[in-house]
Order: structure tokens, then C-alpha cells, then sequence
């Protein structure tokens, strides 16, 4: 499935993914379906919390799929 173009961003700070970012982003999978995490280069870019719905990653940037 391609990413549309209208698909929702969330920028993830130096923090990386906390809980309720975490908690947040599967929020919004259920909502949209499909979302993007873009990391800035200095955050915790520890994704193994949702691994199983990575469906692209480029560099610092994934795309998530419900």
C-alpha cells in the first residue's frame, strides 16, 4: 500500500518515544490507518515498540500502518 499524500506527521522530539507518544501514535493508527514518524537526529530512536507496523524507513523517518 502506497503512503497518500494527505498522511499524518508526527515529529518526534529529543525525547524519542515516550509512553504517551507511544500511546498517542497507536491513537492515531487506529483513526487514519496509516501515519509517518519523523525522529530529529538527536532523539531516542528506539521504534522496537512498534516494529511489527513499520511498513517503510528511511533514515530518521517511518511510516506506520495499522
Amino acid at each position: 500500500m502506497q503512503p497518500s499524500k494527505d498522511i499524518v506527521t508526527i515529529n518526534i522530539g529529543k525525547e524519542g518515544l515516550t509512553e504517551s507518544v507511544v500511546e498517542h501514535v497507536k491513537l492515531l493508527l487506529k483513526q487514519h490507518g496509516q501515519i509517518k514518524l519523523k525522529f530529529l537526529k538527536s532523539a531516542n530512536f528506539d521504534a522496537g515498540v512498534l516494529e511489527n507496523k513499520v511498513i517503510k524507513k528511511i533514515g530518521k523517518t517511518m511510516i506506520l500502518q495499522k
